[in-house]
């Protein structure tokens, strides 16, 4: 999700005088010519009209901001495309990705290491690491992902990989983790089903996983 303003980039509580206190009066210059420039180049592009996504949701404020609902699949190139293309359109002041704070190596990690990672996965060092419940659903997740990975042949995150990409390509733009805690989420998915169904879930995560049609 992305969200810009109607006209100008925010600032974001950046203060002109008191980051540039300590400048000398050329690098000053230099620093306000750069984000001027900047302000003019972003109103530019987000008066440029482009077609939206069939996956793109677009909510308007009574402000004035609009926020772009991008909808996207954790395995695809697609939605790794359709984030670049209305990220670069638009030129967002913040943009949301469903990610928790736990989660956020996500974005930092180099697609092939999470893939090499995803190969050698330790259910004890799971259950170590957050205990006997969690860690067996979070080792089952990044199973069933690891073997995504080995049948699709791309790691999971791609659409925040390229969402964090993006933003760093453009100075006003904030990246916001939007997500509660992913354990929060797994207890309560997991809670919800009946104990025949955990069961069923747990063997097949762990014993029959078959083939992608």
């Amino acid at each position: 999700m992305s969200a810009e303003a109607d006209d100008e980039p925010t600032t974001n509580g950046f203060d002109y005088d008191s980051e540039t206190a300590s400048l000398t009066e050329e690098d000053k210059k230099e620093i306000k010519e750069s984000i001027e420039n900047n302000i003019k180049a972003v109103i530019n592009i987000r008066k440029q009209p482009f077609d939206l996504p069939e996956t793109v949701s677009v909510l308007e404020c009574k402000n004035g901001t609009k926020v772009y609902l991008v909808g996207t699949a954790h395995f695809s190139k697609e939605s790794i495309d359709e984030v670049v293309k209305i990220m670069s359109h638009t030129r967002p002041d913040f943009v949301v990705v469903e990610l928790c704070s736990s989660r956020t190596h996500v974005l930092l990690t180099d697609e092939e290491k999470i893939k090499q990672e995803m190969k050698h996965l330790s259910i004890v060092n799971y259950i170590k690491m957050h205990g006997a419940s969690h860690g067996l659903l979070q080792y089952l997740l990044l199973r069933l992902s690891a073997y995504l990975v080995d049948m699709l042949g791309m790691a999971p995150g791609g659409e925040f990989r390229a969402a964090a990409q993006e933003a760093l390509k453009q100075p006003h733009c904030h990246i916001v983790l939007g997500d509660r805690p992913v354990a929060t989420t797994l207890q309560r998915a997991f809670n919800a089903l009946g104990p025949w169904t955990k069961l069923r879930l747990v063997l097949t995560l762990m014993f029959d996983l078959g083939p992608i049609t």
